[in-house]
């Protein structure tokens, strides 16, 4: 019995080492896809560097990772959750929040 229990928890475990692993925070095709300079409406608006920090040119500096389509970013005294997708040079972000005084929002990005 104890050994059909050593192989799930072998599993969760190996799952918890690797599969984070790659990147910053998991998916390092998505993350290599993020890094840059973003713009909105012309305007620089966020630069994501490939260390995980990043910069809000209207606020300063975060911390970023990409796990499965959602980024976080830490910074600001808050963590935000935001889905993502990018095709060719745009990056459209989707804030994720189930707060019901907090409404999402959407964000069109164009790489520089």
């Amino acid at each position: 019995m104890r050994k059909l229990l050593i192989i799930p928890i072998l599993a969760l475990f190996v799952f918890a080492l690797f599969g984070c692993a790659g990147g910053v925070g998991g998916d390092s095709g998505q993350t290599e896809a993020v890094v840059g300079s973003w713009d909105v409406h012309g305007q620089p608006f966020k630069t994501f560097r490939a260390n995980g920090t990043g910069t809000n040119h209207m606020i300063g500096e975060f911390q970023w990772s990409t796990r499965r389509g959602v980024m976080t970013i830490r910074g600001f005294g808050v963590d935000q959750e935001w889905s993502y997708e990018i095709r060719g040079n745009q990056m459209t972000m989707t804030l994720l929040t189930t707060h019901p005084l907090v409404p999402s929002s959407t964000v069109i990005l164009t790489r520089r």
